[in-house]
């Protein structure tokens, strides 16, 4: 494919104004949808939600409309108004046939993007070439330059921009960018909170939860899970831990058996 045979004498672009790329897969995505603005073809971004599609396809192309599939007749009046257009949720178009033939009136180039598998069809019927994003958890190089990216922008709202958070084993990637960025924000506050603060917490969470008649055993988990994890990660060692938390040895060791599914160990 055309596409793919110019990407290899391409110059590396390590990063745009808003798209963060350092490992393999995100500098060869980055460099095709460079690729593309020299190339009159249509092109189908695909991944998880999270992993930058949009945020690929605007740093691109800057100046292009994005629009959501759902607002068809917008779509339609702008391929007549613009040389390119960005489609997201592209799955959600609701009458490819009358897309199709728009694009061939108006010979506008189009960039879709989509979480979702499309069928065949669909793809050979719009698309020229493809630009797949991996999933975070397969591109740990960007995760640090995300990492770093959203402590400098809530830097005043946490108090910092403290970077051996990158570094922590607790980073949420499961809905990659969205889940990060939460978990950042999370980590960075739970830092600096005083025990006074972390009480209150506990008591705005627990406000909800106190009913029942077993209300205080069924919520002891909140407690017994984290220190049982982080004890563990410390002494590596149950016995060693038992004497440290004053317990039994039976009774920490039921306490693993119980959490067994919650715990990090």
């Amino acid at each position: 494919m055309l596409l793919h045979l110019a990407v290899a004498v391409e110059q590396v672009v390590v990063a745009t104004n808003t798209f963060l790329a350092k490992s393999n897969s995100a500098l060869q995505a980055l460099r095709s949808t460079t690729l593309l603005k020299s190339l009159p073809v249509n092109a189908l971004i695909t991944g998880e939600a999270g992993t930058g599609k949009k945020t690929l396809a605007r740093s691109v192309f800057s100046n292009t409309p994005i629009i959501h599939a759902s607002n068809f007749d917008e779509i339609l009046h702008s391929l007549y108004e613009c040389e390119d257009i960005i489609i997201t949720a592209f799955e959600a178009i609701s009458n490819y046939d009358t897309l199709q033939k728009a694009l061939e009136e108006s010979k506008t180039r189009l960039i879709a993007i989509t979480s979702v598998s499309l069928p065949q069809k669909v793809y050979d019927q719009f698309f020229t070439t493809k630009i797949k994003l991996l999933p975070l958890r397969e591109r740990h190089e960007d995760v640090m330059l995300l990492c770093e990216k959203f402590l400098r922008e809530n830097g005043d709202l946490v108090g910092g921009h403290d970077k051996s958070i990158c570094q922590s084993k607790h980073l949420n990637l499961e809905q990659n960018a969205h889940s990060l960025k939460r978990s950042i924000i999370m980590q960075s506050l739970f830092s600096s909170l005083e025990k006074r603060e972390i009480m209150q917490l506990f008591e705005e969470y627990l406000e909800s939860k106190i009913e029942g008649e077993n209300a205080y055993r069924d919520n002891l988990e909140i407690f017994d899970i984290p220190i049982i994890n982080v004890g563990m990660r410390k002494y590596k060692s149950q016995l060693q831990l038992a004497k440290v938390l004053g317990l039994n040895r039976n009774t920490l060791r039921k306490k693993i058996v119980q959490y067994e599914k919650e715990l990090d160990i």
